[in-house]
């Protein structure tokens, strides 16, 4: 295998999710870091889109899956956004870091959630 690493660092949207009232009906803004380690061979050999990551998909599947509907928690968001990345093409491990910004804000801290996963 011939590992390669891609990374996407400060993608943006904003997203329904929390658990008080306010966070329950308007959208706030949420940023995602991914790495995602792909098997390179046949990109390599082909340098044709279809057979690597396309990054700038993956970008948008990730933002319309966190669009898609409310949620309470952000360990249930970082779930579903990793089972996603794990689903595509040539992946063979991934990692997704998402920041609650607004979360902490009055405390001046930033919230965020870490994760990886592994191909069996």
């Amino acid at each position: 295998m011939t590992p390669q690493h891609i990374h996407i660092s400060g993608l943006k949207c904003d997203a329904v999710i929390g658990i008080l009232a306010h966070e329950k009906s308007t959208p706030q803004p949420l940023v995602f870091d991914v790495e995602v380690t792909i098997d390179a061979r046949a990109a390599i050999a082909s340098d044709a889109i279809g057979d690597t990551l396309d990054y700038a998909t993956l970008s948008e599947a990730l933002i319309k899956e966190a669009q898609a509907r409310p949620r309470e928690l952000l360990e249930r968001l970082h779930h579903e956004l990793l089972m996603l990345i794990a689903r595509q093409p040539n992946v063979c491990h991934a990692s997704l870091r998402i920041y609650k910004p607004q979360a902490l804000e009055h405390l001046g801290a930033v919230v965020s959630i870490s994760g990886e996963w592994v191909a069996p």
